[in-house]
């Protein structure tokens, strides 16, 4: 669907831009994704209220898999933060107020973890090391998302995605999910291992 190629757009594919498949769904327009050096019909996007009526796009849950490198995971440790809940709003305001971005945010008691673009890593650590909390930096690490409007509510999606990373070896350092995304945070050198390995679970090898 229009939705679905968008996620996969915005997650790291390169075959279409956001903003086209945007444009696309809001002009209700049909769109051929070919390959160019083969033959054949390709992947048409359809509106996502259509998606259902298509036999081959109801057969899986699942519509991509795609990675995104260049990232890097913030940990902030050494307070309780369940209970020191203005140090909680500052380690995320300083965060803010420096125009950094943020995305798989997970709060615990003791931890705070997020991953951000490994381009703004030195604007973080230089106002969280101002805040004075402790914190690490992972920096070799990608996102690999499994994109498709079936997933939400879909029990086992998760358990098959660790069957795959496990079952190739892959540590899964952090993961997140949304009604229509389920992304993992691994090493940045198994990243084409770890679509591999999910395409091979949800479409086959």
């Amino acid at each position: 669907t229009f939705e679905e190629s968008a996620e996969l757009a915005y997650r790291g594919s390169k075959v279409l831009h956001p903003a086209a498949a945007e444009l696309a769904r809001a002009e209700n327009l049909p769109v051929a994704v070919r390959n160019t050096l083969a033959p054949g019909e390709g992947t048409w996007l359809v509106p996502d209220e259509d998606r259902h009526r298509f036999e081959d796009l109801s057969r899986s849950c699942a519509t991509g898999v795609t990675a995104k490198r260049g990232v890097a995971q913030v940990r902030v440790t050494g307070a309780d933060f369940a209970a020191d809940l203005p140090l909680l709003e500052r380690v995320f305001g300083v965060v803010a107020e420096a125009g950094v971005s943020l995305d798989m945010m997970d709060i615990g008691g003791h931890a705070v973890v997020f991953t951000t673009e490994r381009a703004a890593v030195g604007t973080v650590s230089a106002v969280l090391a101002e805040l004075g909390v402790t914190f690490t930096v992972r920096n070799q690490v990608a996102k690999v998302t499994l994109v498709g409007g079936g997933i939400h509510g879909v029990p086992g999606i998760m358990h098959r995605m660790v069957r795959a990373l496990t079952g190739a070896g892959i540590a899964i350092h952090q993961s997140v999910d949304s009604n229509m995304i389920v992304g993992v945070l691994v090493d940045e050198d198994r990243a084409d291992d770890a679509v591999r390995a999910i395409h091979a679970e949800f479409f086959g090898a």
